[in-house]
Order: structure tokens, then C-alpha cells, then sequence
């Protein structure tokens, strides 16, 4: 069941008089049997304009009658065309019968006079032409996005050393995904505050947040609101790759032990021993935790208050979470990673990258391998097969690889072990395995020969 709603050109147009929808349930014609219909006026056959024809003349033919098309968009009909016919007059009615077959529309006129006889009716008959091109055409669809969750690992491989250089961090703010030297800071991310305090408003005087969540990190998710950089061109995916919108923010709030209250900690009060950055989030002192703690110095006991603080520049000394950098750095490395000298990359389609702070990649010397799984699962181990050069005299293989050779050939380990386990049965006696103890030979004497020969 779906509601169309009538244009609002006219009023007490009867619209929805008659209608019928096609056989595949896509497109609608809609009645409106009192709708008025307008036509220019012309005078002097067109000779005489007005304002170099910028101004036209309209006649309503009240009651003439109109029909309107619908089509299926998405899940939603529509209106997308109206019917006209130059032979209505007003009254006749036009829209009080419809039908629609495939790409044709029948509309009735029951009042059209005809052949100088009144009231007799008239049919007229609209061929939609093309199936499937409407009068609204489709300018963009958006395109289903980039599954992230079956992206492995990406690193670059140097040729040379065999070794790999450097790991690529994933970066798709939208998707959640932060550089990781910055997302293993923050413990919390939500669009709420998640702290409860035992002064303000909204108070918990049962589990109030102190002294116990001093130096976790909080991104406030309802401040930041990402541009849908994934649409579009592969050239405007370059250019708008993770930025916000104008007047979102990242704001990184770090919890903070003080003796001073949020107001005063905005003010700039010297005089803690301890150097103030950040602001705090209620400067208005409408929302804190306040403890008291015995001060050895000054016996005798003192406040001490518990916020959140953003922008913090400085690292907190009795922190309850291993921290290695500040709010400040989190909140700028999620803001601009391009600012900094770690290597990310973004998906942006089936066959495409955006690889950042990159120079001189492009060579013979170094391959950039990227992992993509089939499914988003893990399924169990796999084999790993190393490759030997035929016929290449200057290649040995890896130790691993020599040592279940030689294990095989002898029959025992260095531990003096039998190999293979002749506990095992003998349908897995054989194969790459170290525990359980397996051969790769089940005749190991002619695999001596062979080797000897």
C-alpha cells in the first residue's frame, strides 16, 4: 500500500478519479477529472507578444480534466508526467477513465464534444515510447560500498632484501577506521557523554566516575560528521577522502584529576604545579565529581575534581591506561593524517587505492602486497607452500624446510625421535607436520637412493 500524493498545481482537482498501474507494477496513470488545464492565448495568430514574448497569456479550461503519470523509483511512486490533450475543453472530464498497457495509456474524455455532437466522449491514446525511459531520468546511483571487513594486510615487499619494509594502516573514517596509532588511545566512542558525576545535573551519587578512569580518552562521535567522500569520481574521492563537514569538529576529551573547578580550569588559575591545556567540557560547572583527599602539606583535606578536558597537550601523570600520546595528537592525527609520517591506504573501488605519504613506490625494486579475502570470516589455518627455482644452482631452501628434509631421510630428529610416529595411523604418518611427527616419504630408503644417485 502506497499513498501518491496529488500535485499541487490546482485545487479540488478530484485527483486519484480513476487509476491503473501496469502489469509489472512500475508505472501508474492517475485521473483527475476536474483538474484545469491551461493554454496560452494568442492573438493575431501569434502576431501580436508582449514584453518580447516574456509574458504569455493563460487560459484556465476549468474542469477539463488532466492525467498524471507515476513511476516506480526505488521503493516510491512518483509523479513524474502529466497528460494533456489540445482537444479538451472545459467540463469534459478528461481523466475519469484509465488504463495503462505496457508502454500505452488510454484516457477517457466522457464529456468531449465530437463530430459537433455534445457530451459524446472522446479517447485519446499516449504512447510512452521507449520502455524504460521515463521523464525523470536517473542522473547518479549511489554504488554499494567498499566491504573493508575482507581487507588483509598491506605492506610493501622489498625484491632485493626479500624482506618487508613497511606496514599500510587502513583509513576510512566513515567505516570507523583511524589510523591505529590513534585509535588505540581512545577506550570510548560515543555520540553521549559516557562519565556519570555526583555533582550537577543528572547526578549518580552510587558509581560516580574519579580518580578510577583518570586518563582515558573519549571521541565525542555527535561533533564530527563526515563527507560521503565515497561517491562520485575516483578523482573526487582523491580530493574529499575523509573531511568533514564545514563546522564539524573532532573533539578527543581526555579524563582529568585537578584541584581546580571547570570554570577556573578554563580561566588559566596557575599555581597546581602543573601546566593547563585543553578546555574543559563544562566550563559552566554544571556537571564534575568531587572527592576529597588528605593533603599531607597543608593537613587537612581538599577537593579534588574529575572532567572531561579537550585538547589536552600535555601526557597525565597517574593515568589507570597505558598512554604513549596526548589528546591533542589523537584529535589532530584523526583530523589530518596526511600531516603525518605514517603510510595509510583508502579503498575507493573494486580495482582502485589512494596510497598516502608514499614517495618513490613505483619501482622494480619494491611490491606493494595487499591481502583481500573471499569471506569476512576466519577460516581454519592454512598451508604455506614455498616455491623452489628449478634448475638454479646458487638456491637452498629455507631451514625450516631442510630440517623436515633431513628428518625425513634419516628417520629420526635431533631429539632422536622417530619420524614419522609409528603411533600415528598410517593414513597420517605423512605430510609437512611437526606435532604429530610426520615423513615426508613413505619408502625413505629409495628416496636415500635417489638422492645418493
Amino acid at each position: 500500500q502506497q499513498t501518491i500524493s496529488a500535485p499541487s498545481s490546482s485545487t479540488n482537482m478530484k485527483f486519484g478519479t480513476s487509476i491503473d498501474i501496469n502489469h509489472s507494477g512500475t508505472r501508474a496513470v492517475i485521473g483527475a477529472e476536474n483538474f484545469a488545464t491551461s493554454r496560452e492565448m494568442k492573438f493575431d495568430s501569434g502576431e501580436t507578444t508582449f514584453d518580447l514574448q516574456d509574458t504569455n497569456i493563460v487560459e484556465l479550461n476549468t474542469g477539463s480534466g488532466g492525467a498524471f503519470t507515476a513511476t516506480m523509483y526505488n521503493t516510491k511512486f512518483v509523479i513524474d508526467d502529466k497528460l494533456m490533450s489540445d482537444s479538451v475543453s472545459p467540463n469534459d472530464d478528461f481523466g475519469r477513465g484509465v488504463c495503462m498497457i505496457d508502454n500505452t495509456v488510454l484516457v477517457g474524455a466522457p464529456k468531449d464534444d465530437a463530430k459537433g455532437v455534445n457530451n459524446v466522449g472522446t479517447l485519446v491514446c499516449f504512447d510512452l515510447t521507449t520502455n524504460g525511459e521515463y521523464a525523470w531520468n536517473n542522473i547518479v546511483t549511489e554504488t554499494a560500498l567498499i566491504d573493508i571487513e575482507k581487507l588483509g594486510k598491506v605492506f610493501e615487499f622489498s625484491n632485493t632484501t626479500k624482506q618487508i619494509r613497511d606496514h599500510y594502516e587502513l583509513y576510512d573514517p566513515i567505516k570507523g577506521r583511524i589510523l591505529g596509532i590513534a585509535d588505540r588511545e581512545i577506550n570510548i566512542k560515543t555520540t553521549w557523554d559516557p562519565a556519570t558525576y555526583n555533582t550537577g545535573t543528572n547526578i549518580n551519587l552510587n558509581t560516580p566516575w574519579a580518580e578510577n578512569h583518570v586518563g582515558e580518552i573519549w571521541w565525542d562521535l555527535s561533533a564530527v560528521k563526515w563527507l560521503w567522500y565515497e561517491q562520485d569520481t575516483q578523482e573526487y574521492k582523491h580530493n574529499h577522502w575523509g573531511q568533514r563537514f564545514p563546522g564539524s569538529s573532532i573533539d578527543i576529551y581526555e579524563w582529568t584529576e585537578s584541584r581546580l573547578l571547570p570554570s577556573e580550569w578554563n580561566n588559566r588559575v596557575r599555581g597546581t604545579g602543573r601546566v593547563i591545556s585543553g578546555t574543559a567540557l563544562y566550563g559552566d560547572d554544571s556537571q564534575y565529581t568531587v572527592t576529597q583527599k588528605y593533603d599531607s602539606r597543608l593537613d587537612r583535606f581538599v577537593n579534588f575534581y574529575y572532567y572531561w578536558v579537550k585538547g589536552s597537550t600535555t601526557m597525565p601523570a597517574n593515568s589507570v591506561v597505558i598512554r604513549k600520546n596526548t589528546a591533542a595528537f589523537v584529535a589532530n592525527l584523526i583530523q589530518n593524517p596526511g600531516a603525518f609520517d605514517y603510510k595509510y591506504y583508502s579503498v575507493t573501488d573494486n580495482n582502485k587505492l589512494l596510497i598516502n605519504n608514499v614517495e618513490n613506490l613505483v619501482n622494480g625494486e619494491i611490491v606493494l602486497n595487499v591481502d583481500i579475502r573471499t569471506n569476512t570470516f576466519e577460516g581454519d589455518s592454512h598451508s604455506v607452500w614455498k616455491l623452489s627455482r628449478e634448475g638454479d644452482a646458487d638456491y637452498r631452501p629455507g631451514q625450516q624446510i631442510e630440517t623436515r628434509w633431513w628428518d625425513s631421510l634419516i628417520g629420526k630428529n635431533s631429539a632422536g625421535d622417530l619420524v614419522p610416529d609409528i603411533d600415528l595411523p598410517p593414513n597420517e604418518r605423512y605430510g609437512n607436520n611437526i606435532r604429530p611427527r610426520q615423513s615426508w616419504y613413505v619408502d625413505r630408503y629409495n628416496a636415500l637412493q635417489e638422492i645418493v644417485d
